[in-house]
């Protein structure tokens, strides 16, 4: 046997014997993992048992909150979907996105957005009933508007506009009111009359057009009488809170649009018709040229002056 022939071999020529050590259990799993076997890992210590001497007694884990626990379910979910229906989905989010985008870039143009999956008269039912009675009420029935623009159209809703006339009211979502300029310029013209007529008898006399009102501002003249006026701004700003909240108004973003944009511009000009027969728009060059040849160009009714005919009758 193997302990025989060793025991008849030299001393010199006899192996160390080392005691054998056991493999560790990194190398164990690592053979194992080579062996195709399933490496069932150690179950570690919780980490509140490992800090339960540093916790206070009775103390529990906060409870995550209801969106941390979705936004996790989510993620789950995502990671459970193949690769085809991840695409599909990201296709399908970014369409419901643009379309979303669309549908809010036209109701703040127009409005309203119709649905191209109803017919005419259903969308027509459902852009009536989302208008207000302040709305339906303020439209008038006869719109009247003529476009002489004979190069460039005008914008797309200018003709609902400015059928409403030139004397329409507009009303603001908030008033625009500064009731702040106004308390001011009450206080200072109490303070001047009292400074001015203060111990004066009251006559007859008073005749308004004889005094200028002018912009220097009076200073305190009695504690009461400035205790008087600040009760009196507060109770007024007080009132006006009530009132400054946002309201419905009687245009449509589109129109709000077309206001501004026709404060911009230049090439177009928006006049009164005659004898009340409603708004007209044009060109602003053409409006200046037929000015000057229909109206000051009559010899009939206006006269050419040379510039000593005009410096002669000023002088005159």
């Amino acid at each position: 046997s193997n302990k025989e022939l060793l025991q008849l071999l030299p001393a010199q020529q006899q192996p160390e014997q080392t005691a054998e050590q056991p493999p560790s259990q990194a190398s164990c799993q690592f053979l194992q993992r080579r062996r195709g076997v399933r490496v069932q890992q150690q179950q570690q210590p919780p980490v509140l048992q490992q800090f339960s001497s540093i916790l206070p007694p009775g103390w529990k884990p906060k409870k995550p909150s209801r969106r941390s626990q979705q936004r996790k379910a989510k993620r789950k979910r995502w990671k459970e979907l193949t690769a085809d229906e991840r695409r599909d989905r990201f296709i399908l989010n970014e369409a419901t996105t643009k379309l979303s985008k669309y549908k809010r870039e036209q109701e703040e143009l127009f409005g309203f957005c119709a649905n191209p999956n109803l017919p005419l008269w259903k969308n027509k039912i459902d852009y009536i009933n989302q208008l207000t009675i302040d709305q339906i009420n303020a439209e008038p029935s006869n719109l009247t508007c003529h476009n002489y623009c004979d190069e460039l159209a005008p914008p797309p809703g200018t003709k609902r506009l400015l059928g409403k006339g030139l004397k329409y009211c507009v009303k603001y979502p908030v008033p625009t009111n500064d009731i702040n300029l106004s308390l001011s310029r009450f206080e200072n013209d109490v303070l001047r009359r009292i400074v001015t007529f203060l111990g004066q008898e009251d006559d007859d006399n008073y005749i308004p057009e004889l005094y200028i009102k002018s912009g220097w501002p009076f200073k305190q003249v009695d504690d009461e009488i400035e205790n008087a006026l600040s009760k009196f701004r507060a109770e007024v700003e007080r009132n006006q809170r009530q009132y400054r909240r946002q309201q419905s108004t009687n245009l449509t973003p589109l129109q709000w649009r077309l206001l501004k944009d026709f404060k911009k511009n230049d090439y177009y000009t928006v006049i009164e018709a005659d004898k009340n027969l409603g708004a007209c728009i044009l060109r602003l060059s053409t409006y200046t040229e037929r000015g000057i040849k229909e109206h000051l160009g009559n010899t009939s009714v206006y006269k050419r002056l040379s510039v000593e005919e005009m410096r002669g009758r000023m002088q005159s």
